[in-house]
């Protein structure tokens, strides 16, 4: 027997816990075509992947914002799935060493399929290594088949410079966040709305529960006005979201506030759409 073959013998064997019998589908772009694209933009960065018949691969971070991953299937579950996270050398490497990843669970019908971010680093740092993670899961339409999609790490490192160098200018945090809210406003204005007292008195409870916690405000503003007056503003708007979050029960000690202006909007588009999403105060609820 050949060493690849004997090789793919392995390989083949070690599956077989996860599944009663042979792979029927496998998704994997092959050598020749494998390649990892950058695209930058102003707080995003992003590398993606495509997979031949399957979808995309994407890790992406933006300011203030972990490492993400996700893939746009062509088609998306019909029904929940647990997707099994493997990792192998490949191939043409002489360590066939299995890594377990664990597990994570796609939903049906939510594309993209995000997988969480201490799984989306730990393939970041797979394939780093030049090793290949593996999803193994059964089909999605009714789980007659069982499927394997490789994410090839041949051209990864050819691409993680540029991504680096895109992601080194963003706007990183320096605490870990538990859960994160949006307090949106109106043009020019600090008044809370209803809708949003009421999720800031959700956070005031969740303080209770935990008082251990810190309380971190981001506040932002559109892009319209100068530097100055919108940078003013998110701070007016990041003051009153405290004072609010004082007058409900929260001690001034575990409220830190950060304010941003234009720099950070979630929404990059010259409209009012996009106006109206990055008139903001992100409340973080963080360690």
């Amino acid at each position: 027997m050949s060493r690849f073959y004997a090789r793919l013998f392995i390989f083949s064997s070690l599956l077989s816990p996860f599944y009663a019998h042979a792979l029927q589908q496998q998704f994997q772009a092959s050598m020749e075509v494998s390649a990892w694209h950058v695209d930058t933009a102003k707080n995003n960065c992003s590398l993606s992947h495509t997979i031949p018949r399957f979808g995309v691969a994407r890790f992406s971070q933006a300011s203030s914002k972990r490492l993400q991953f996700e893939i746009e299937a062509v088609q998306p579950p019909v029904v929940p799935q647990t997707v099994r996270l493997i990792s192998h050398s490949p191939l043409w490497k002489h360590d066939n060493v299995e890594r377990d990843l664990g597990f994570v669970k796609f939903k049906n019908h939510k594309p993209p399929l995000r997988i969480s971010r201490d799984k989306a680093l730990r393939l970041f740092y797979e394939l780093e290594q030049g090793r290949m993670p593996v999803l193994l899961f059964n089909d999605w339409a009714d789980a007659a088949d069982q499927v394997e999609v490789r994410l090839s790490p041949v051209r990864f490192r050819e691409s993680l410079a540029e991504f680096q160098a895109c992601t080194d200018q963003l706007v990183f945090l320096d605490f870990e966040p538990l859960s994160e809210r949006t307090i949106n406003f109106s043009t020019n204005s600090t008044a809370l709305k209803r809708a949003t007292r009421k999720s800031l008195q959700q956070v005031a409870r969740e303080f209770q529960k935990q008082p251990a916690v810190r309380i971190i405000l981001g506040g932002h503003a559109d892009k319209r006005g100068s530097d100055d007056f919108n940078m003013k503003l998110s701070k007016r708007r990041t003051a009153f979201v405290a004072r609010y979050l004082i007058s409900r029960g929260v001690p001034k000690r575990a409220i830190e506030q950060r304010y941003f202006g234009e720099a950070l909007p979630v929404n990059e588009q010259d409209d009012q759409t996009a106006w109206a999403k990055n008139r903001r105060v992100t409340v973080w609820i963080a360690k």
